[in-house]
């Protein structure tokens, strides 16, 4: 993978990172430093002027199999949040890269437990899953469990689980998870509703817009929801699924990329 930095103004290069694995969710700034994550199980910073190493942290990686993708880095005070291919929550101490805490959020599986959703904080809990625990609330500066949701459905035993990513509106967490569907949970670890999506595909990461949730599925299309009731509003399937999670503006508009490589463009009001 490699970290490319350009002129705002002119577009030219004025650095560039390279590291072992492919790099697949936003780097972060903080201070006079970047933070990355890639699928190689590797957290990186590094300078921002210059692009030289600071440090670096890794996971370890399974023998086994895993899922594809990775999740991203969250930044939160003094704290760096991110999740492992080997089922593992970690809080790293943004100056140096040591390790505050590691929680495990495998469950019991042996297999398949990446956390590959990029954690979020609200107040004083980083919320995060797991493709085999589920939905976890931990605390964020022990990382003790305050709750978990175990993803299952009867009628689905097989299901991975894998997790297109999680958002939130500050009083409820959205999930999004292949097969399974998509999610609602309060803060307390009460799930409000779900919705399925069989043989949907995989999820992207949903996106919370004032009273809408909108999120998309590798198969079937983008989906506009009632974010309190989770009942389909609008859908949109272009023919060959969208991947990618959708974009929207200041003004309501959303821009999404099919799987065919077409960006569509529609208006939210």
């Amino acid at each position: 993978g490699t970290l490319l930095a350009v002129d705002s103004q002119t577009g030219a290069e004025m650095w560039r990172y390279l590291c072992r694995g492919p790099i697949g969710q936003p780097c972060v700034a903080f201070g006079d430093a970047i933070v990355f994550s890639n699928e190689a199980d590797q957290v990186v910073a590094v300078d921002a002027l210059t692009g030289k190493f600071k440090w670096q942290y890794k996971g370890d990686t399974p023998e086994e199999y895993t899922l594809r993708g990775h999740a991203g880095v969250t930044v939160d005070n003094d704290l760096i949040f991110t999740g492992f291919s080997n089922g593992t929550l970690v809080a790293l101490r943004k100056d140096t890269g040591s390790v505050a805490w590691s929680t495990s959020l495998k469950g019991e599986a042996d297999r398949f437990m990446d956390v590959d959703a990029t954690p979020i904080v609200v107040d004083d809990r980083v919320y995060a899953s797991s493709s085999s625990g589920g939905v976890y609330a931990l605390d964020k500066a022990t990382g003790l469990v305050r709750w978990r949701v175990p993803f299952y459905d009867v009628a689905q035993p097989t299901s991975t689980g894998n997790v297109g990513g999680l958002a939130t509106d500050g009083k409820v967490i959205y999930v999004s998870v292949a097969d399974l569907g998509t999610y609602a949970i309060d803060l307390a670890g009460n799930v409000l509703w779900r919705v399925g999506a069989k043989e949907g595909g995989e999820p992207a990461q949903p996106v919370v817009w004032n009273e809408l949730l909108l999120y998309s599925l590798a198969r079937d299309g983008v989906f506009v929801a009632d974010r309190r009731t989770g009942e389909t509003l609008e859908y949109f399937d272009p023919g060959d699924g969208i991947s990618a999670a959708p974009t929207i503006t200041g003004d309501g508009r959303m821009f999404v990329m099919s799987n065919r490589g077409i960006l569509y463009s529609f208006d939210l009001e």
